[in-house]
């Protein structure tokens, strides 16, 4: 090995070893980073503050933007499965009953009507889980199964 080889290698090593400080060291990539984990875990109100906390830091930390606003979405998605699942146990409880009143009826296609008109406000990107993408879709897709029927049965 001669002497230039080795110089541009310490020359590499330094500035590989100097980045890696950088990013362990810097409050706002480590919070980024920290964000991404969480992400990656499916943790998306960790991974929001983080990459909020990262972004408010540092406006340049393209990771922490990136992951704060995919934990959003993520959020978003996880908010509208949970009130479809509950707008779907209440509908069982009233579907139980042993007889279901206009009332019962029309709360029934209320809850459907507004699990499947927010659907569409629903935004996503490649990044985003596709298993909450899917599981969003699948709801919705009950929901409007059920809208149709109690819609058919009142007519």
């Amino acid at each position: 090995m001669n002497l230039n080889n080795f110089i541009g290698l310490v020359i590499a090593l330094f500035f590989i070893i100097s980045m890696f400080l950088y990013f362990i060291l810097n409050t706002s990539y480590h919070n980024s980073i920290q964000a991404k984990y969480y992400y990656v875990l499916g943790d998306y109100e960790n991974a929001y503050t983080y990459a909020d906390l990262a972004y408010k830091q540092e406006r340049y930390n393209l990771m922490a933007y990136t992951v704060r606003e995919q934990s959003a979405r993520a959020l978003k998605l996880v908010k509208y499965i949970d009130q479809a699942k509950d707008y779907y146990e209440k509908i069982n409880a009233l579907s139980v009953l042993s007889s279901i009143t206009i009332a019962d009826r029309t709360r029934m296609i209320i809850y459907a009507k507004i699990v499947v008109e927010k659907y569409d406000d629903l935004t996503w990107t490649i990044l985003t889980d596709k298993e909450l993408i899917k599981e969003a879709k699948q709801l919705r897709d009950e929901f409007d199964k059920l809208l149709q029927e109690l819609s058919k049965d009142i007519l």
